[in-house]
């Protein structure tokens, strides 16, 4: 990699931790960076990447975490700069890891046991109702982008360690009043409060989707509050067909959860993102909320559909209310998908999430082929090289600035079609 593209690289990186640098001030030089980063990418030669050197010089802070990313000297997280506890991410501990907190509304049924891997079940809350709380999840402090460090296939043998590991450090359960006082602390741009909700798919029990929004929160370096909705999908392969009847139970208290932030800042911005059968719960609460005249559009900015595990035909049913919801309405399509590919062995059907030439195009959606860019969109893995740009990269993208799709780097119109290619 020659020098050009080390600083095109190390600028794409440096935009990532610009919230925990700026704060609040990051998004007139985020703007001004992604600018210079363009140029660079289509005109491969020293001066553009020379403007991108001396535009970073004017931010002290900047210009030294820009230049330990070009050298590849790891001095550990950035700390935040005038920034709450409750923003989200804190300054590492000495052991050696950050510590992430994480919303939670949930519908399964608790277990009783206090521990935070084994609160809650994989089966429906009997009451209906949802329970929220907050955990804290460690990010080890040689965490790779895009990745959920855990001991894996040694989990039986070998204890998860923070300082290796995204791992749930602690849980509290909260009351719904107290749970939006502790989302009204995380509103840390005051004049753009922002929410995150995670929804995960299919085969996830609740520490395991604690622990990817945490790693999606630090990995996003989102400025705001980070929640977790946690449906009782019972977390074994086998359970398909439980969790596929679970999806559907749990829509309703999707909604509910969208209408407890509304009232707790009317000028919140909401962003969903569901992956793989947590589309079903997604796509249904916004349905409901939409055939309620409720008017989501008004708080919800962008909507994510990841791999999403839904009949093609169920999902031209729905597409009408998903595009009156949102902003903007974003599908990332994938062949290579795990989850999606169990579903399809299991239905014998396309699903909407699937790539390729029946990939789905529905105007006022967005629809972008990752298949080339990630093993499985579930892991939403990362690779920096010049303009390869990762479904994590892009999903930044989108949450901050709103950038449509012929406007965002490493994405290519498929010829002919309306419809739009990561590139590797």
């Amino acid at each position: 990699m020659d020098k050009h593209q080390r600083v095109i690289q190390a600028a794409l990186e440096l935009r990532d931790e610009l919230p925990m640098l700026l704060g609040a001030d990051y998004p007139e030089v985020d703007r001004g960076l992604a600018t210079l980063i363009e140029n660079a990418i289509r005109e491969p030669s020293g001066e553009p990447t020379t403007a991108i050197i001396k535009f970073l010089e004017r931010w002290p802070q900047v210009k030294q975490r820009f230049n330990e990313l070009l050298t590849g000297s790891w001095r550990g997280a950035v700390a935040p700069v005038s920034a709450p506890e409750s923003a989200g991410t804190l300054a590492p501990p000495p052991e050696g890891y950050r510590v992430v907190k994480v919303l939670y509304a949930t519908d399964r049924k608790g277990t009783g046991r206090p521990q935070p891997d084994a609160y809650f079940s994989g089966e429906r809350s009997p009451s209906h109702d949802l329970a929220y709380g907050k955990c804290e999840v460690s990010i080890p402090g040689g965490h790779k982008r895009g990745t959920l460090e855990s001991p894996g296939m040694l989990h039986w043998v070998l204890k998860s360690d923070p300082n290796k590991h995204v791992m749930v450090l602690s849980l509290e359960a909260l009351s719904g009043s107290k749970f939006a006082d502790a989302v009204a602390e995380r509103l840390v741009a005051p004049n753009d409060p922002q929410a995150f909700v995670f929804i995960h798919g299919y085969n996830v029990p609740f520490h395991d989707a604690v622990r990817r929004t945490a790693q999606l929160h630090d990995d996003l370096k989102f400025p705001g509050a980070t929640i977790c909705f946690s449906w009782p999908s019972r977390g074994e392969f086998l359970g398909y067909g439980a969790d596929s009847d679970s999806a559907q139970w749990a829509a309703p208290h999707l909604a509910e959860l969208v209408r407890h932030l509304r009232t707790i800042d009317s000028r919140i911005r909401i962003h969903l993102v569901a992956h793989s059968m947590g589309n079903r719960v997604m796509t249904m609460a916004l349905q409901e909320m939409v055939m309620k005249r409720e008017n989501p559009g008004n708080s919800l900015h962008q909507i994510v559909l990841a791999a999403p595990d839904i009949d093609r035909d169920v999902f031209d049913q729905l597409a009408g209310a998903i595009r009156d919801a949102g902003e903007r309405v974003s599908l990332y399509a994938s062949s290579n998908d795990r989850a999606l590919w169990v579903s399809k062995l299991l239905h014998w059907g396309p699903r909407a999430g699937d790539s390729g030439a029946d990939v789905v195009v529905r105007d006022g959606i967005d629809t972008i082929d990752a298949s080339q860019v990630d093993s499985s969109l579930l892991s939403l893995g990362h690779s920096y090289f010049s303009d390869r740009l990762s479904v994590l990269t892009d999903l930044a993208e989108l949450i901050r600035h709103n950038t449509p799709p012929d406007k965002r780097p490493g994405l290519q119109q498929a010829p002919g079609r309306q419809y739009w290619v990561m590139e590797p």
